[in-house]
């Protein structure tokens, strides 16, 4: 697995979102390593991460962060999560509560928490089939409308270029046979509740964008009942908010973390 670690304090562990890699949180890295001991990865088959041999399944990408964690001799960290790195944020809270000390949410429909038929009706409700999916698409603009603010790309070209360059570079540095066993953990991850969904009694912030076509802010009320402690923030951004606002992200993280001395 491909990781890299910088700063010092407290652990802060970030997992990005499908299709992406840990270049994806470039402009977290250099301000949070001033206030945190900050491990970024590649999620298995994503960046520089290999994809293994067998079927990609949550559990395979649970495992696969404590198995990282252990072997950098880390007991506990914050956990924060992106899109799909956010279910396997909260599907790792469930199997090792003990190696999480607070959670970030970063613009998931939060699958782990809710029913099946919860989903179901997410769906219907939608028109679709799939409520939140990072997979690349072969209409690179069409991507860029749906997951970010209109008009960024004028206002913000290197935040796009950045975008491209991690989504593509994926694209391309995956065989076909490593595809295949990627394919559909995106929809496993959502469609697939938690057997252990019970309440998450950790400090939690969940970060939504105000104009997320895939992940509405109105999401957080509907789950907010399988949290003890919830502090739910919202920024003027798309499904990437973190790039789109970087100070404004990188200051509810600090803000959060001090909450927790």
């Amino acid at each position: 697995m491909n990781c890299e670690l910088a700063g010092s304090g407290p652990y802060l562990t970030m997992i990005h979102g499908a299709g992406n890699n840990l270049s994806i949180w470039s402009k977290q890295v250099s301000e949070l390593a001033g206030h945190f001991s900050v491990l970024t990865y590649d999620i298995r088959g994503n960046g520089a991460s290999g994809s293994g041999s067998h079927q990609v399944t949550p559990h395979i990408l649970v495992e696969d962060l404590r198995s990282l964690l252990e072997a950098l001799g880390i007991s506990s960290s914050i956990v924060l999560g992106h899109s799909m790195g956010a279910e396997i944020a909260i599907r790792f809270y469930f199997d090792h509560p003990q190696m999480v000390d607070a959670i970030v949410i970063c613009n998931s429909i939060m699958g782990a928490l809710r029913s099946q038929r919860e989903l179901f009706e997410m769906r219907i409700k939608r028109g679709d089939d799939s409520p939140e999916d990072d997979r690349v698409e072969s209409d690179a603009d069409d991507k860029i409308t749906r997951f970010f603010s209109p008009n960024l790309s004028q206002r913000k070209p290197e935040v796009i270029a950045l975008y491209k360059e991690i989504v593509f570079g994926n694209r391309i540095e995956r065989t076909p046979q490593e595809r295949m066993l990627l394919n559909g953990i995106i929809g496993r991850l959502i469609d697939e509740p938690s057997p252990n969904a019970r309440r998450i009694a950790c400090p939690t912030l969940v970060i939504n964008g105000s104009g997320d076509s895939l992940v509405r802010p109105s999401v957080v009320d509907s789950v907010g009942h399988h949290f003890d402690n919830i502090r739910a923030e919202t920024l003027d951004t798309g499904h990437y908010p973190f790039l789109e606002m970087p100070d404004e992200f990188n200051r509810l993280i600090i803000g959060f973390a001090r909450e927790l001395r």
